[in-house]
């Protein structure tokens, strides 16, 4: 997945486990983060760590859904409904 900006991981970046206020970044761009390398391209790149305050135009966040509880519930639902149908 070329061309997706670079994303803050949520974990914490410490080599020694210890909590952090460090963070990863990892995913790729047109941009390489090290010029001439491919690599830096790919989305499971992770190479650079720091404070999430950090600000680039490189970095960027990725809108995710998740399904409300609620949602779930009546998915549940309506098949038990067309189960008992029939």
């Amino acid at each position: 997945m070329m061309g997706n900006v670079w994303e803050w991981m949520e974990s914490p970046h410490n080599s020694s486990y210890f909590p952090s206020a460090n963070r990863r970044r990892r995913g790729g761009s047109y941009y390489p983060y090290v010029p001439n390398d491919a690599l830096s391209l790919s989305s499971s790149y992770s190479s650079y760590y720091g404070s999430p305050d950090d600000e680039t135009f490189l970095a960027g966040f990725r809108v995710a859904s998740v399904p409300e509880p609620a949602t779930l519930l009546l998915f549940g639902l309506g098949g038990l409904m067309l189960r008992r149908k029939r």
